[in-house]
């Protein structure tokens, strides 16, 4: 981009530089002070003109002209808009400045980011999804809510209501469960006070949230009575070992591995959003920048002078390139 802008001005500088010259020579006369000794020649090959104080000062007033529309042909980029269009989309400043290759870089990692974070938080979902299926087929409230019935029964707490349990027995296995006979949304919300009554820490949601899909896994000494397949793996209907999380029945294994597996997919989607900003910011400030070395990229002006050679005053003409 920058050689593209440098011969384009270049070769308008060069022809305004012919023209200065052409008017300047077709102006030029014998000096008063004129010698026969030919005219010396400056480092840039133009050939010194004898000095007159008319047509030096013809020289320096189109040479500031020239000088003023030249600075007039570079268009200028503000800093402030680059970057402001790269915080708000990435590339976006180096669009605007011109550095289209950049430009498509943050961009492209943008979308890239945004698919990898819409991918990732999908296949969380989905795996989400198949976990609260799993945990409603396997994890049963009514066991939950009749162990503490029960439990609370056998201590005799004072005010409980009246209900019947039913003895639940198992061929092959030792034990005995105890479930309430009857089971409806009325009667758990008369006994709920019971979580509390009895020192649990936690309390089951009304609805099935996130939360409680969480805790029915998390705090098996509360909830783990609840899972179906704890009497086959422990010949016991009631969950003890909860201090270890590691001799877990095969059902809530597999409902933690899904849970992990989803907590995983999400915690990168959630990365996706971080490595985003990054991208904002780090967009923004390299288009700040690349509005200035843009704004600095080619300059060009013309020069008039005097100087004095071999005791005379010569007028000189020179261009004046930086990039």
């Amino acid at each position: 981009m920058y050689e593209k802008r440098f011969s384009d001005l270049f070769l308008i500088s060069t022809i305004r530089f012919i023209i200065l010259s052409v008017i300047f020579v077709s102006f030029a006369t014998a000096s008063d002070s004129a010698s026969s000794e030919p005219s010396s020649s400056n480092e840039i090959g133009m050939p010194a003109i004898d000095y007159n104080q008319e047509r030096f000062a013809m020289l320096q007033e189109a040479a500031a002209e020239v000088k003023v529309e030249a600075k007039e042909d570079i268009e200028k980029k503000s800093g402030i808009k680059a970057a402001f269009f790269s915080a708000i989309v990435p590339g976006g400043g180096q669009f605007y400045t011109k550095n289209y290759w950049r430009a498509a870089l943050y961009a492209g990692l943008e979308i890239a980011l945004w698919s990898a974070n819409i991918i990732y938080n999908n296949k969380g979902n989905d795996v989400d999804t198949r976990m609260r299926t799993f945990g409603d087929e396997h994890w049963n409230e009514q066991q939950y809510w009749s162990h503490l019935y029960y439990q609370a029964s056998q201590k005799g707490l004072e005010g409980l209501p009246n209900y019947r349990m039913e003895t639940i027995t198992r061929e092959g296995l030792e034990g005995e469960m105890y479930l309430l006979a009857e089971y409806n949304p009325d009667i758990v919300n008369s006994i709920r006070y019971l979580e509390g009554e009895l020192g649990y820490t936690h309390v089951l949601p009304n609805t099935k949230t996130q939360q409680y899909y969480e805790m029915v896994y998390k705090y098996l000494h509360q909830f783990g009575v609840g899972w179906d397949d704890v009497w086959e793996t422990f010949n016991d209907p009631y969950y003890y070992d909860f201090g270890n999380l590691n001799n877990l029945t095969p059902n809530i294994a597999y409902y933690r591995d899904l849970r992990n597996e989803s907590n995983g997919y999400y915690d990168i989607a959630n990365n996706m959003l971080s490595v985003i900003l990054v991208n904002h910011v780090i967009s923004a400030i390299d288009a700040a920048f690349a509005a200035k070395k843009y704004n600095e990229g080619v300059q060009y002006s013309f020069r008039a002078s005097s100087q004095r050679i071999a005791g005379e005053r010569l007028n000189m003409l020179g261009i004046v390139l930086t990039w």
